[in-house]
């Protein structure tokens, strides 16, 4: 270590020997580091009067290097005093700039800024353009810088990347002012195009501004500085303009910053500015559009992979247009329309019938003149083209009714030969391209004045009408006096259809029932509908009727027919029966007496009967006599006695011993059931003066 020291201690006079001049006019003194400095133009529509500062930068802002202020061009010259080399990042902030889309002056508040970085050599004299794409490739750089890429490679990686979406160097050009005719320009240049793109995020905030209902003060809130702002923190924190700051959702106000109005409506807004009144560069849409394209058809990674969003998607709008749907014209007519488009129009044509009429290029206001002569009268298609400059296309098509030949009478009711019956509206459409003076229906030869309208109509209750044909005449006059006549006939029928049919007097329906009808009109018979329990079963088109009904088919009990017939006038008859569906036999049981009870002179016995659509009646029989006739409902338990010693069976009377007593059921539809039991009975003496006929 010693030696080392001697050996340095020894050199440096060696050293500063050698630092002299042959010329012997040297002092010994080494001379200073060269000075460079930075200049541009911050831009975001002029920043005038903004405060720039030049920063070391290695990933993040370091030590102050220079500092300036840009003049009433927006422009910018800082000196850089003996700085080495090193990466350098360059920051406006304060200061005014107009804001393209709406003209309002907007102050650089705290937290408003634009950036851009570069690489600085000791001594040299560098540029960059201060815009909204050199900021967010600062953003950029910044989160390479942080997963480790070199700051040098991290400053160029992201500069040429955001220069390639747009296609111009964001550094080396610098925009031109699009609404200040000192740029006015015959040819594309790669100023006018970066002054495009920087306009279109003036235009994209004008538009944020509205959507958050700030319409009297647009750009106060959300506006070009602010959403630089909001971009560079977006990037910066993932790579991606993707509205995600880690786990925090990045907006403004009620619009999400998402890759699609990263991209999408940026790009758009290139186009919305170069086809607004703003634009006073004598560039077109049509001139701005190949960047707008590349630019919306980044596949950067930046956009976070999301879907593109085409541009086509964009069309014209169309209104004010001269005719309605079914107008009338004759002679020769102008149409016109008003044609809008965001983007740009580049085509308006009008078909005829699919056939190319006229082409008036991008006229925002076209007027198509048409001679309808060579048309034939009646309805005709007239379609109005309109196409922007992105391909994006709209089609207005109207019909029109041509009535060369004077006035048309249509849509008349009734219809010819028509049979009507009861309140009708008489109507019928007229139009006549000169004009229509008088209307009148004339009802056989009955004379009713009309409104003069295009659709006139009339009540009439054809039920007071004389049953036959009548005539009705549509009768117009046009403004020049002309008459025009067309003529209808109906028929007033007044009279319903007659039936007769089988179905009235039947109670009950079993398993297959032959319906029959007849059906009969003065006029003629439009159909017959058969229904039960309201649901329609069949319809009949002729007067004869003949349909098998099978009441097993459907649930047991009572059954709501009804046959409906209606005429040609719309007159209808009905007709209905209730009948009993019933296909079952009912069932009956003894409870008591049982077999081998014992009884004297009176026989008492209990039983329950059932069926599902009702008793009709229960008979108890005893040697081949009914003794008793109850009436019981189905399922409830009945009883009854008889007294049995003394009546006469028809062979003389009854004696003691066994009888069977037979119960005997009877349903509504007649089917019948039997239940018996053997009981023993006996009988007292009869008394001879006792009225056995009516015993009980």
């Amino acid at each position: 270590m010693n030696k080392f020291l001697s050996a340095l201690a020894i050199s440096i006079p060696v050293l500063l020997a050698g630092c002299g001049g042959s010329d012997g006019g040297s002092s010994g003194v080494p001379e200073a580091r060269p000075s460079g400095s930075v200049s541009g133009t911050a831009f975001d529509g002029l920043i005038l009067n903004g405060d720039v500062k030049v920063y070391a930068w290695n990933g993040s802002k370091g030590k102050l290097l220079g500092q300036g202020t840009t003049d009433d061009a927006g422009e910018y010259s800082v000196s850089l005093d003996q700085i080495p080399s090193q990466p350098v990042l360059i920051e406006v902030t304060g200061g005014r700039y107009q804001e393209e889309a709406s003209g309002k002056s907007i102050a650089l508040r705290g937290g408003d800024f634009l950036y851009a970085l570069k690489n600085y050599k000791q001594g040299e004299s560098i540029s960059t353009s201060l815009t909204f794409y050199t900021t967010i490739a600062t953003g950029l750089a910044k989160h390479m810088a942080g997963t480790g890429v070199s700051v040098n490679e991290a400053i160029a990686r992201a500069n040429d990347t955001v220069s390639d979406m747009i296609g111009i160097d964001i550094r080396g050009v610098t925009p031109l002012e699009i609404n200040k005719k000192s740029s006015a320009t015959p040819v594309v240049t790669d100023q006018h195009l970066y002054g495009f793109a920087t306009a279109s995020i003036s235009q994209l905030t004008k538009w944020i501004s509205l959507q958050n209902g700030d319409e009297n003060d647009i750009h106060e809130t959300y506006n070009s500085i602010k959403f630089a702002a909001a971009a560079y923190q977006d990037i910066a924190s993932d790579g991606q303009l993707d509205g995600k700051d880690q786990s925090r959702i990045i907006a403004q106000g009620t619009v999400r910053l998402t890759p699609d109005v990263y991209r999408s409506d940026i790009a758009r807004n290139m186009l919305v500015m170069a086809n607004s009144d703003v634009n006073v560069s004598g560039l077109t849409p049509k001139d701005i559009l190949p960047m707008a394209q590349q630019y919306n058809q980044s596949n950067s990674a930046l956009f976070a992979g999301a879907e593109i969003r085409p541009l086509e998607a964009l069309s014209p709008t169309i209104s004010n247009l001269s005719h309605s749907n079914n107008d009338v014209i004759a002679g020769v007519v102008e149409i016109s329309a008003n044609v809008t488009d965001t983007v740009g129009l580049e085509e308006v044509t009008l078909f005829i019938d699919g056939t190319l009429h006229e082409f008036r290029g991008a006229e925002s206001e076209p007027t198509f003149t048409v001679d309808t002569a060579p048309l034939n009268d009646g309805a005709h298609s007239f379609e109005l083209y309109t196409k922007n400059i992105t391909g994006g296309e709209t089609t207005e098509e109207l019909t029109l009714l041509v009535s060369n030949a004077g006035t048309t009478i249509s849509e008349i009711y009734p219809e010819d030969q028509s049979i009507l019956t009861g309140p009708q509206t008489f109507s019928a459409s007229v139009a006549d391209p000169i004009g229509i003076d008088a209307v009148s229906f004339i009802l056989d030869g009955a004379i009713y004045p009309l409104t003069a309208n295009g659709t006139p109509s009339k009540e009439f209750n054809v039920s007071n009408m004389l049953e036959g044909e009548h005539e009705l005449i549509v009768a117009v006059t046009n403004s020049v006096g002309t008459q025009t006549e067309s003529t209808v006939n109906f028929t007033a029928d007044n009279t319903a259809p007659e039936i007769s049919w089988n179905g009235a007097n039947q109670d009950v329906w079993v398993k297959e029932f032959p319906l029959e009808a007849t059906v009969s009109d003065n006029i003629g018979l439009e159909k017959t509908e058969l229904f039960i329990d309201g649901n329609l079963v069949n319809t009949y088109a002729d007067g004869t009727i003949s349909e098998v009904i099978d009441s097993r088919d459907y649930s047991e009990g009572d059954k709501d027919i009804l046959l409906r017939a209606i005429d040609k006038a719309g007159n209808v008859t009905e007709v209905s029966t209730k009948p009993l569906f019933d296909n079952t036999t009912p069932s009956i049981s003894i409870l008591s007496a049982s077999s081998g009870d014992y009884y004297e002179d009176i026989v008492r016995f209990r039983g329950i009967a059932s069926d599902a659509v009702g008793i009709e009646k229960v008979e108890a029989k005893m040697a081949g006599k009914v003794l008793r006739t109850l009436r019981p409902e189905s399922d409830v338990e009945f009883s009854s006695s008889f007294r049995v010693g003394r009546f006469d069976n028809g062979t003389g009377f009854m004696s003691t011993g066994p009888y069977t007593l037979t119960l005997i059921v009877t349903d509504k539809a007649g089917f019948r059931a039997t239940t018996s039991a053997t009981v023993n009975v006996k009988l007292n003496p009869p008394d001879p003066d006792e009225d056995w006929q009516n015993m009980p």
